[in-house]
């Protein structure tokens, strides 16, 4: 394993031993899965939380690279596409902010048959009129 860039920065995640899910690839155990889908869930839980924090700071850029991260990881992760259009409508982009609740919908339908929750539903409200009109 490559030692840290500097003596005073820690390893990131990335470079820990086993932390991708190729390090536990073939194991069938049912312990195994029930703590990928765990490390999954905190995984992507941590990347909401820090797309939040980085957007009351004011690091727009870097929290929708969290936001996008989480989306990626789980396409159908409902609280991840809040977070991205959260963060789309406080950069001003209510058309970004649609298009992505849109692709949702879309996606949600297509895989599942479901219609997207009341709770994302109440956040695009107003765009979803202003679109009508």
């Amino acid at each position: 394993m490559p030692a840290p860039s500097s003596p005073n920065r820690a390893r990131t995640p990335a470079r820990w031993p086993c932390s991708r899910p190729a390090c536990t690839h073939g194991w069938a155990q049912p312990w195994v899965q029930a703590e990928r889908d765990w490390w999954r869930q905190a995984r992507l839980r941590a990347l909401e939380v820090l797309s939040e924090r980085l957007r009351s700071s004011g690091d727009h850029h870097h929290a929708h690279q969290a936001a996008l991260a989480a989306v990626q990881t789980d396409p159908l992760r409902e609280s991840a596409h809040r977070t991205l259009v959260r963060l789309h409508l406080a950069d001003g982009n209510p058309a970004q902010a649609l298009r992505q609740y849109q692709t949702y919908r879309a996606l949600l339908r297509a895989e599942l048959g479901l219609e997207p929750s009341p709770h994302i539903h109440d956040l695009m409200r107003p765009l979803l009129r202003s679109a009508r009109c």
